[in-house]
């Protein structure tokens, strides 16, 4: 007579997905298989996510710095003899994590319309803002968000030193946050509120009367650069007139207030 061997079941690798990661964010997740002899010794053929490390025993850990995308070839050895090993392709994907990219925002003028955008690093999905602490000046409020973008806007009404903290989440699973923590000064300054300027028509009559705050009046108004038929009054800070050419012009404003 004579003696017969044992052939277990057939090795095979049951991960069929792996979860997405987000950049700068540790990683964790371990592959699993069926069948063959154990111990089962795990490893990888060409892409891997740079950061990442799989250990003989299918635990991918580590942390990526860059988003990237491809598909892993995971091979699984059983210890049998002869050894069984199968391979499997996993698509793995990491994304650039949530982050708000302004660390700081400009001063403000207490009376003078102030609109400074925040943004993050990329379009979130159904990004939601909101100030979770600390408080905007009097007159200010956060506005216009979008799923890239929210707008600190309004009228400063109060001078100070405002602390506050910003938050943005998006919809993901799980959801990411990022918060900013930023300092906004509202002065007294004198400042000119006209941002820009209008386009003009050659040929056709122009005019805009410029503004300023916090100065002590009469302000007295001036210009450089100026296109050729328009001049701007002294007094009222009136531009006006009748451009004679076509063109792009860069012009200097300037107002000085009575106390110089």
């Amino acid at each position: 007579g004579g003696g017969g061997g044992v052939v277990g079941p057939p090795l095979s690798i049951t991960t069929s997905s792996l979860p997405d990661g987000y950049t700068g964010v540790a990683y964790n997740q371990s592959l699993s298989c069926s069948g063959g002899t154990p111990p089962v010794t795990w490893s990888y053929s060409g892409f891997f996510p740079a950061g990442l490390t799989l250990s003989s025993a299918g635990q991918i850990t580590g942390t990526v710095g860059y988003a990237e995308s491809g598909n892993v070839i995971f091979i699984a050895q059983d210890s049998s003899s002869p050894r069984q090993a199968v391979q499997k392709a996993i698509s793995m994907t990491f994304h650039l994590s949530l982050a708000i990219t302004a660390t700081t925002v400009a001063a403000g003028h207490i009376n003078a319309p102030y609109d400074v955008a925040i943004q993050t690093n990329e379009a979130a999905d159904s990004a939601s803002w909101k100030l979770i602490s600390g408080s905007l000046p009097p007159g200010l409020d956060l506005a216009n968000a979008t799923t890239t973008q929210v707008e600190i806007a309004g009228i400063p009404t109060q001078t100070g030193t405002y602390k506050f903290t910003v938050q943005v989440q998006d919809t993901s699973t799980p959801p990411q946050v990022a918060k900013q923590d930023y300092t906004l000064v509202v002065d007294s300054a004198f400042t000119i509120t006209t941002a820009a300027l209008s386009d003009a028509t050659q040929s056709a009559p122009y005019s805009v009367t410029l503004a300023a705050v916090n100065g002590a009046p009469p302000y007295h108004w001036s210009a450089s650069g100026l296109p050729s038929g328009l001049s701007l009054d002294a007094a009222s800070g009136t531009l006006s007139g009748t451009p004679a050419s076509a063109g792009n012009y860069s012009t200097a404003i300037t107002v000085t207030d009575s106390a110089s």
